[in-house]
């Protein structure tokens, strides 16, 4: 219906895009719920591509390369559709026990007779994007002040190519490294060992058509007692002058964990100096304190997440020029800047 709420159309495209079979997320609580083992193996199996570790350019040394089995972490997996064969094991370990079941992620060398990192790394792999939109949401785009709010972007746009030129211009270069011993990637099968009623049976998910009872490891099974670490994202806030870019004074610099960053969102956004009343009896133009802050933002945020990452910056004074945007373009102190 026409009449519903700005933000509730938003929230029920939100709930509609997350209907589609690649919002792993939500498949992931449905096999859970099915309580069938196989049923949850062959999702982890077929569902999330096997990609390769990490590898450590920068730590390099006499010719050898480092190696991480951790991209992003389980919650990573299922967001992007893809982890390392060590995430997958150990994904399908937390599916399993959230199901009831009594399950153990291990590890052994691979048995190269038996598979190698060609067939674990480059399997067929696809995913459908299969939404189901209601139609009143089609039939009524959302509108603000009478005017449709979401604009479609049309990536042939000369100015949207200029852009991304200007990104990828601004990228590093190329590495000079040789590529790296890929079997190296695949060293290890990763397995996942589950209990059933007439004794225990390994689990590959990251084999392509491998089937609950088959296992890739070569000799005895070893147990995982590593804690996993992350790389870091840095993360710097600049200001720069317009007119001479490269004279910039950096007021926010924090790291944080590759696998926060693919769970949840981060939000940058400035706050007042002033305490709420003087917000509400002050005019806007003479807000000039301003403070940057960065935090994380997303439905399963944590306290103590909150507390660990969310940093605020050095305090700014504006110079007194008004800075607008309006429909029709930018406008400073009143003036409508060309573009």
């Amino acid at each position: 219906p026409s009449n519903i709420d700005y933000f509730e159309r938003l929230k029920m495209l939100r709930e509609a895009l997350q209907t589609s079979s690649d919002f792993l997320p939500a498949r992931a609580k449905d096999v859970v719920a099915s309580k069938d083992p196989e049923k949850i193996f062959t999702f982890v199996r077929d569902q999330i591509q096997t990609l390769p570790g990490m590898v450590d350019f920068k730590g390099v040394s006499g010719g050898k390369f480092n190696y991480n089995d951790l991209r992003w972490g389980i919650d990573g997996c299922l967001r992007y559709c893809g982890g390392t064969a060590y995430e997958k094991a150990k994904l399908l370990e937390k599916l399993l026990t959230d199901a009831g079941f009594e399950a153990k992620a291990v590890y052994g060398k691979l048995d190269t007779s038996k598979a190698d990192w060609e067939t674990i790394l480059l399997g067929e792999f696809s995913t459908e994007f299969n939404p189901k939109i209601p139609k009143d949401i089609l039939k009524n785009p959302i509108k603000r002040n009478g005017k449709v709010d979401i604009k479609s972007l049309d990536l042939e746009d000369a100015a949207v190519e200029d852009l991304a030129k200007k990104i990828m211009a601004a990228l590093p270069g190329d590495h000079d490294f040789a590529d790296p011993d890929w079997s190296k990637l695949a060293e290890y099968a990763y397995e996942v060992k589950l209990k059933q009623e007439n004794g225990e049976i390994f689990c590959n998910p990251s084999i392509p058509k491998a089937k609950p009872g088959d296992s890739f490891m070569e000799g005895r099974e070893r147990d995982i007692y590593k804690k996993d670490k992350f790389n870091e994202v840095e993360i710097n806030l600049y200001l720069a002058n317009s007119d001479d870019p490269d004279k910039y004074i950096e007021f926010l610099s924090t790291k944080i964990p590759v696998d926060v960053l693919y769970k949840h969102q981060v939000a940058i956004g400035f706050q007042s100096n002033l305490d709420v009343r003087d917000q509400l009896l002050t005019a806007p133009v003479n807000m000039k304190m301003l403070s940057p802050y960065l935090t994380l933002v997303g439905e399963n945020v944590t306290e103590d997440e909150l507390k660990e990452y969310s940093r605020m910056g050095n305090t700014i004074h504006l110079n007194g020029d008004i800075i607008e945007a309006k429909e029709d373009g930018l406008y400073i102190d009143g003036d409508k800047v060309e573009q």
